[in-house]
Formats: structure tokens, C-alpha cells, sequence
């Protein structure tokens, strides 16, 4: 009974529909029997278009508003990833949540990263945390079979900045920023000249410590930078593509240098750039905080002090073109990456010098007459980086050196209970520092050489003689080597004595 009466209601369902189609039939005869085709023909066609735009409006709209709902103050699937790790879990989340902000675009670093992001979860494990600079995220991740490092900055620092391209668009906060980034200063031609380039920090009021590339930059340094910006390799440099470079000099120059030893294939210690994806930059994965390497055995610590002194003069010589000023060495901005090589990742204040402008000789001279202590430090940052006329300080190279093995040693690697202040020095003379929560790297030597990397230590920190901090620092390598390659050689005790001995009197 149930299939006849199935069966009926299908009969009279095709019925109906059969007859709805001949009504159609005749009724469009109809229309080309009164009216001429191309009338009919035309306002299909118009029909058709609209239909279709309205399909595609709605889909955008829905695409854009849920990446705006899973925006950065949000961030509801990253918001448990504490948690998540705490119970020695991972969880794979899709790309909306990290990578959101697209809508904001050209406001944002990039597009280079997102196809291959989209197409994937990434599967999130924990966090790098550095207490230097609190300005950006790092999340630890897999993205596919790779490990990666995904930093953003955090709600806040985007909000001012969003803020601020809605004002000077002359906008109501919030505004679309995509459209309202075409009527800033970020859209501005001349701000890339090289004079307002150099005075970036004042005309858009950001510190240096948050921005330090403009300093003694050249019109060789600034064409390299735009050149490393040119997205789709054109040789020309749309307004998008100085949006783009301005938001991330702005934001997180690191990023900016970190895109410059990609494209100039700079060998520098720094990490891998796998590129970006809106508002989110990723790094190669697998890098560990040298911090994280503190109760590590001395023999491994030793090994990794004389990484961390070989950064500055990779720093100084590494590159034929380029000096690299580097005043944030910190146990938090240097990393440790899975093959065992220490590169620094806090890279914001990071100065590059054109080795061109040097006058000749200077750099290799390095023999000077007088103590550079803090007195003289800060002589030399000022003008450095609070002078408007600061030629003459951008070719101080002598100084320079003698300035970054300064705070290396009493930043990373002294433990001695006068250098565990955070800071290198002050500006007022009145500020009491704090004193550190970490340890210093080089932390309970052995006893048979404490004494004497101790007083390494204070001449590199400050220095009783001239050249005496080049002169500790160089011994202080050899001594570091010469520790770990004998526990590593099987008779390690009847050379130990002889060697560190010969260097302590040496020393004398």
C-alpha cells in the first residue's frame, strides 16, 4: 500500500512538473513571438550578471567576516594552546585564528606564505617566550612535515597601529583598513627618499629601540631594502609594495631584515625566512632560547660562549658589504637552532652600516690609546642614535666592536654577582637596575679556571687598560676552545693543568 501510494505521488510530482515546463515553453514562445530576441537576449544576460555578482558578494562576505571574528583579540583556538601543552598534548588548528587580518591588507607583511598555509592545519606545541621584547608572539608549530616559527605581534601593538591608519586617513576608528591605507602616509613616495627614510623614527614618532634600521642608512642600503620588497619581481615598486615594506619596518623590523638576507643571500646568523602570511611571519622551526641550555653541563655551555663571541665578529666581518650593530644580545633574542648553530632571532635593533662609507684602514686599525668604558658607550649611542647629524658616528667602528663584546659578556655570559643587572648601562645615571632572573651562561666554572674567566670577564665588561677587552675577549675564546676539546681528548687532566696555567700567566 505504502509503495502505490510512493508511486502515485511520483507520478503526479513528474505530472506537475511537466506541465510547469510546457507553461514555461509556451510563455517564452510567446515572448519572442511579441518582443525581438536581442531585447530577451540582453536582459537575460543582465539578469545572469547581477545573480552572479550577488553569489560572490555574499561568499566574500562571508569568508572576510570570519576571518575578522578570528582576529587577534580573539584568538579563541590559539587561547588554549598553554593548556593544551601543560597536558603534554598537541592540537592541529586551521589558518584563520593565527594567520586572520587578511581583510587589513596591503596593511599587513605579505601574501607569500598563505596558499600553502591555507591548504593545511598547523599542528601547534607550545611557545617561545623572550622577556626582551613583549611586543611579539612566538608559537612553535608543524606545517605539514616541517617545524616552524610563527611570530605576531600582540593585540595591542596591531590595535595602536590600526588606529593610527584609520586617523591619518582622516577615518572613523574602526575603518576598513584596506581602503583607508591608500589615503596614509604609508602611501606616500617621498617618505622612501633617503632623508625622510633616515628620520623615520621622528616623522612617525617610534623609538629606536623599536626601529633602528634607518640609522646611518644609504641609498645603497635603501635600494637593496625596496628591491627585497618588490613582491612580483618587476623591477618597479608599486604603492602596495611600499605599504607593505612600511607597515613591517613599522611593525617588526626584524622581519624586513630578515627578508633582505633572503633576497641578497646574506650569510649572516639569523634564522630562516619561510616567508609570511598577513599579519603573521614564519620562521624555520626546531630554535631553542640559549636560556633554555642553562643547566647544561660547562663542557656544552663553554661550547656554546664560543658561538655567542663568534657573533660579533661575524657580526663585523661576516659580510664584504655590510656592518652589523647589534645592542640586544640577551639570553632571550639568541637561539639555539636543531643542527646546533646560535643565531639571534630579536633582530628589531639591529643597525647595518655600508662598509663603503668607511674611511680607509678604519675598520682594521682597532688600536686605540684611551679605556672605552660606559662613559664612552654612551657618548657614542647618543650621537649614534639621538643626534640628527650622526655621520661621523655611523663609521666608529673600533668602538662599535668594543661596545657589543661589552654587553655580550655581561648580558649572556658573566655570572658574577656585579654584572646580573639588567641593562648594559643608562641614560639618566639615576635608574637602579633590577637584577636578573637567569643565570649567566658561563655559571659555576670549574674550580681550576673560575678565577681567571672571571677576570676575562671584568676586562671584557669593563676594561683596566687600552685594548684590554679585545685582549680578554680573545683569550677568553682560546681558553673556552681549549676546555671543551680537552674533555672531549681522552688524557684531559695532564693537559688541563699546563694549559690553563700558561694561559693565567700569559693573562698576567
Amino acid at each position: 500500500m505504502n509503495d502505490r501510494n510512493q508511486l502515485k505521488t511520483i507520478s503526479l510530482s513528474l505530472e506537475m512538473c511537466c506541465k510547469f515546463i510546457h507553461l514555461a515553453v509556451e510563455f517564452i514562445k510567446m515572448l519572442f513571438q511579441r518582443w525581438p530576441k536581442k531585447i530577451i537576449m540582453l536582459v537575460f544576460f543582465f539578469a545572469t550578471i547581477l545573480f552572479g555578482m550577488k553569489l560572490l558578494k555574499m561568499k566574500l562576505a562571508s569568508v572576510i567576516l570570519l576571518i575578522h571574528h578570528q582576529s587577534y583579540s580573539s584568538e579563541p583556538a590559539l587561547s588554549n594552546i598553554g593548556d593544551v601543552e601543560n597536558n603534554g598534548k598537541k592540537t592541529a588548528v586551521p589558518w584563520a585564528p593565527m594567520f586572520s587580518h587578511l581583510y587589513s591588507c596591503p596593511v599587513c607583511f605579505g601574501y607569500g606564505m598563505c596558499n600553502e598555509v591555507m591548504k593545511s592545519s598547523v599542528l601547534f606545541h607550545g611557545e617561545l617566550t623572550m622577556s626582551q621584547n613583549s611586543r611579539i608572539m612566538w608559537k612553535k608549530g608543524v606545517l605539514q612535515t616541517r617545524r616552524v616559527l610563527i611570530s605576531s605581534l600582540t593585540a595591542d601593538e596591531w590595535n595602536k597601529f590600526d588606529d593610527f591608519v584609520c586617523k591619518n586617513a582622516s577615518h572613523s576608528i574602526p575603518c576598513n583598513l584596506s581602503a583607508a591605507s591608500w589615503k596614509t602616509v604609508l602611501a606616500m613616495e617621498n617618505l622612501l627618499d633617503i632623508e625622510k627614510f633616515k628620520n623615520l623614527n621622528a616623522l612617525l614618532d617610534i623609538p629606536v629601540s623599536q626601529l633602528a634600521i634607518p640609522v646611518c642608512s644609504t641609498e645603497k642600503l635603501l635600494l637593496e631594502i625596496l628591491k627585497s620588497f618588490d613582491e612580483n619581481f618587476d623591477g618597479q615598486f608599486s604603492k602596495e609594495e611600499r605599504i607593505l615594506l612600511l607597515t613591517s619596518l613599522i611593525m617588526q623590523p626584524g622581519y624586513v631584515i630578515l627578508k633582505l638576507q633572503t633576497k641578497t643571500r646574506m650569510t649572516m646568523p639569523f634564522p630562516n625566512l619561510l616567508g609570511a602570511c598577513g599579519r603573521s611571519v614564519i620562521l624555520e622551526g626546531g630554535l631553542k632560547p640559549l636560556k633554555s641550555f642553562l643547566l647544561d653541563s660547562f663542557d656544552a655551555r663553554a661550547g656554546l660562549a664560543v658561538q655567542v663571541l663568534q657573533l660579533v665578529e661575524d657580526f663585523e666581518e661576516e659580510d664584504p658589504q655590510w656592518y652589523f650593530l647589534y645592542l640586544g644580545f640577551s639570553l632571550d633574542g639568541i637561539v639555539v637552532t636543531k643542527e646546533g648553530e646560535v643565531v639571534v632571532i630579536d633582530l628589531d635593533n639591529l643597525v647595518i652600516l655600508d662598509k663603503a662609507t668607511f674611511p680607509p684602514d678604519l675598520q682594521k686599525s682597532g688600536v686605540k690609546s684611551e679605556l672605552c668604558n660606559e662613559v664612552c658607550f654612551q657618548k657614542i649611542t647618543l650621537e649614534l642614535f639621538y643626534t640628527s647629524k650622526n655621520t661621523s658616528a655611523c663609521t666608529r667602528v673600533s668602538e662599535f666592536s668594543q661596545l657589543m663584546y661589552a654587553i655580550v659578556c655581561k648580558q649572556v655570559l658573566s655570572d658574577i654577582a656585579e654584572h646580573r643587572t639588567e641593562g648594559f648601562f643608562n641614560f639618566d645615571g639615576h635608574r637602579v637596575h633590577k637584577k636578573q632572573e637567569n643565570l649567566g651562561l658561563l655559571h659555576q666554572i670549574p674550580y681550576k679556571i673560575k678565577d681567571h674567566i672571571e677576570d676575562l670577564l671584568r676586562e671584557c665588561v669593563q676594561e683596566t687598560k687600552p685594548n684590554g677587552r679585545k685582549a680578554a675577549v680573545i683569550e677568553l675564546r682560546e681558553m673556552l676552545d681549549n676546555y671543551v676539546n680537552i674533555n672531549d681528548s681522552e688524557g684531559r687532566n695532564s693537559k688541563e693543568n699546563t694549559l690553563f696555567l700558561s694561559s693565567r700567566n700569559k693573562f698576567k
